[in-house]
C-alpha cells in the first residue's frame, strides 16, 4: 500500500498551487492530480485504503507528496499523520497575517459570496482567528522534530522563487532541477464572471468530494479553459479591505508573530514589518 512520505500542511494562499505544479513536473516527485484530499482532518473516517488509492500510480519517484491546505489547523492531524506515515517530510508555507486575511477574503469572494458575507466572517473572528499561526503549531512540534519541517514565507516566493524552490528540493533530498518558468504566477487573483455560477461551482466541488469523485474534480480544477470561462482578472489591483488600518491590525497580530518566531526559531518579525 502506497502512502505519501511528504506533506504540505498549509497555509492556503501561500503559493501552494505554484509549488505543487512545479513539484508535479519533477522526475522524482509524485503529486496526486487532486489537491486537498483532507484525509487527516475531514475524511479520516474513509480509511487508509481510500487515501492510498490516490498514490497507487506512483512508480519510481522517491517523493510522494500530498498538498492539503488545512492540516496545520487540525489538532487531530499531527497524531494521525505520525501513526499513518511515520516520519514524513513536512512543508509549511506561511504568510504575513494581514496579507493572508486579505487574500483569503478575495479567494472567498472568488466563489460568489458578497462583501457583506466576508465582512460577517471578519466580525465573527473566523478569518482573523486562522491567521494566529502560532496557536496551531504546538501539536505538530510535539509529534515531529523541528528538522522535519521546511518553512517558507509567501513574501520569499514573491521576491526570490528560485531560492525557495531550491530550499524545498534540498529538504526533500531532490536534485536541484529548477524549471525555467519558476517566476510565473500560478493561481493569481481573479474575480468571478458570474457570482451565481461561481457559487454553483463551489457547491458542485463540495458535492464531488462527498461522492468521492476527487479525480474528476482535480481534472476540472486544472483546466485552464474552464478557469478562463468562469473567472477574469480584477479590474483594479488592490487588496481586500479590512476594518482598521495596517498598524492597528499588526498590533493585534504582533504577539502571535513574535511567538511564531520563537516556536520555529525563524525571524518573522523583521521581514513582516512587526519590529
Amino acid at each position: 500500500m502506497k502512502v505519501p512520505n511528504a506533506l504540505y500542511l498549509g497555509v492556503p494562499r501561500c503559493a501552494s498551487t505554484w509549488l505543487s505544479a512545479h513539484l508535479g513536473d519533477h522526475v522524482d516527485v509524485f503529486v496526486p492530480t487532486v489537491k486537498d484530499l483532507y484525509y487527516f482532518d475531514r475524511h479520516f473516517d474513509r480509511g487508509i485504503e481510500w487515501y492510498s488509492r490516490f498514490f497507487e500510480s506512483a512508480e519510481h519517484q522517491s517523493i510522494r507528496i500530498e498538498f492539503s491546505h488545512d492540516y496545520l489547523f487540525s489538532p487531530a492531524a499531527p497524531r494521525r499523520v505520525r501513526e499513518a506515515l511515520g516520519a514524513p517530510r513536512l512543508v509549511l508555507g506561511l504568510r504575513e497575517p494581514v496579507s493572508y486575511v486579505r487574500s483569503t477574503m478575495a479567494n472567498i469572494r472568488r466563489h460568489g459570496p458578497s462583501q457583506a458575507t466576508t465582512s460577517a466572517m471578519i466580525e465573527s473572528g473566523r478569518l482573523l482567528g486562522s491567521a494566529f499561526f502560532d496557536a496551531f503549531l504546538p501539536p505538530w512540534l510535539d509529534e515531529f522534530d523541528r528538522t522535519a519541517f521546511c518553512v517558507f514565507r509567501h513574501d520569499e516566493v514573491v521576491a526570490d522563487p528560485r531560492s525557495v524552490y531550491e530550499r524545498i528540493l534540498g529538504h526533500l533530498d531532490l536534485a536541484p532541477d529548477l524549471p525555467a518558468d519558476l517566476d510565473m504566477v500560478v493561481n493569481g487573483a481573479v474575480v468571478p464572471r458570474s457570482a451565481p455560477v461561481a457559487a454553483a461551482g463551489k457547491l458542485a466541488a463540495r458535492a464531488a468530494r462527498q461522492v468521492r469523485a476527487e479525480p474528476l474534480l482535480g481534472r476540472l480544477k486544472s483546466s485552464s479553459t474552464l478557469q478562463r470561462v468562469m473567472y477574469r482578472q480584477p479590474d483594479l489591483d488592490r487588496p481586500e479591505r479590512i476594518d482598521g488600518d495596517d498598524e492597528s491590525l499588526k498590533s493585534l497580530f504582533r504577539p502571535s508573530v513574535e511567538r511564531l518566531s520563537e516556536l520555529l526559531d525563524i525571524d518573522f518579525v523583521e521581514p513582516w514589518g512587526y519590529a
